[in-house]
């Protein structure tokens, strides 16, 4: 029984894989795809294989929380469960892009700073200072159990040409890493160019991500804490809180912003954005945003819209 939700996720993941490649090979070993077009021939290859995949990172942090706790707290799913999803920038970085001696102190004492809960888990993009600043994060964190690092490309820095480069730096010389933000911001649904992606493709992937782990609460343990830490860079989270906090302005409830200054400015090296997601003792799932010492609202209609989008945008390739 301890296997069990591993076991189950790893035959929707089979399953899901093998009906891919029926629908792209013709096979009829799948009689049910017969009856689907090609198109949901794939969307729902890809929903099973999506859901084999949460059932296993549920079962994989379930695993390591199995060994603590009394018998009572570990009877159930979905009840009580806390999972904080923090998007994190990487420490200070030199002029080759790793990690100076004060980017791995300030990683360490990021991980510190965290409170004590079940479990902790990092994600990480491709970058190197990205996962070394997750990995020392987890490693000086207070918690017991510690799970593998893996990585995301979600996290990672998005296509970007030679020219986009060259204009964002002109924006940085121009008006700061603030100004160089708002002009990126303000470019909106539209990309620079075809190789460039927006900042709403950005906020895209982070919000699939995020609503991954919002149901992924509900296969966890009941009294189950866990901080899952996400490595990645600047502008990335911001593009997500551009289109899905609620800021109080005036008595008034505003989403996102206009300018990155309404909210303090671009993130800072290893400066945290924490989503935390509840779900109490009736399995009723809440979503807050913590960000800078202040707690938001988070438009959850949008960030559904967002990871649809993705979906979307990403069938058919690996997740």
């Amino acid at each position: 029984m301890k296997k069990g939700l591993m076991i189950v996720g790893g035959i929707f993941l089979v399953i899901g894989v093998l009906m891919l490649f029926s629908s792209f090979t013709s096979l009829t070993g799948f009689v049910i795809l017969e009856n689907f077009s090609f198109l949901w021939q794939r969307v729902l290859s890809i929903l099973i294989i999506v859901v084999g995949l949460i059932i296993m990172s549920a079962e994989e942090i379930n695993a390591a929380i199995r060994s603590k706790g009394t018998l009572e707290e570990r009877v159930g799913y979905g009840k009580n469960v806390e999972i904080h999803t923090i998007f994190v920038r990487h420490g200070e970085k030199d002029k080759e892009g790793q990690l100076t001696y004060a980017g791995i102190e300030q990683a360490k004492a990021y991980g510190r700073s965290l409170g004590e809960r079940t479990a902790i888990k990092g994600y990480s993009s491709r970058m190197q200072r990205a996962i070394d600043t997750t990995e020392n994060a987890i490693n000086a964190a207070p918690h017991n159990k510690r799970l593998k690092t893996r990585i995301r490309r979600e996290l990672g820095m998005p296509g970007m040409s030679k020219d986009f480069l060259n204009e964002y730096i002109k924006h940085v010389k121009e008006g700061g890493e603030n100004g160089a933000a708002d002009w990126y911001f303000g470019l909106g649904n539209k990309r620079f160019d075809k190789e460039t992606a927006s900042a709403k493709e950005v906020a895209e992937g982070f919000a699939y991500m995020l609503r991954k782990n919002i149901r992924m609460s509900g296969k966890l343990y009941t009294g189950s804490k866990v901080d899952l830490v996400n490595g990645t860079h600047q502008l990335l989270p911001e593009s997500l809180l551009k289109e899905v906090m609620i800021r109080d302005v005036n008595g008034k409830k505003v989403r996102g912003f206009d300018s990155v200054e309404e909210i303090g400015g671009v993130l800072k090296y290893t400066e945290p954005v924490d989503f935390a997601i509840k779900r109490d003792g009736g399995g009723e799932t809440y979503v807050q945003l913590h960000f800078r010492g202040q707690e938001y609202d988070v438009d959850m209609g949008r960030l559904n819209q967002l990871a649809s989008a993705y979906s979307r945008r990403v069938k058919g390739r690996k997740q």
